[in-house]
């Protein structure tokens, strides 16, 4: 759009690889890791 302020940003954070990394948490927590805690995803039965 000519003239908008807008500005597509692709950053995990505010952007949109954000809203699809947060809409995959929300569908698979148990399989999708959390980017905050730096810790790899549950996996039952499975030990490091």
């Amino acid at each position: 759009m000519r003239g908008s302020s807008y500005i597509n940003s692709p950053s995990l954070m505010v952007g949109l690889s954000g809203i699809g990394y947060g809409l995959m948490r929300r569908a698979c927590p148990d399989q999708v890791p959390s980017i905050l805690i730096l810790a790899p995803p549950f996996r039952a039965g499975f030990e490091v």
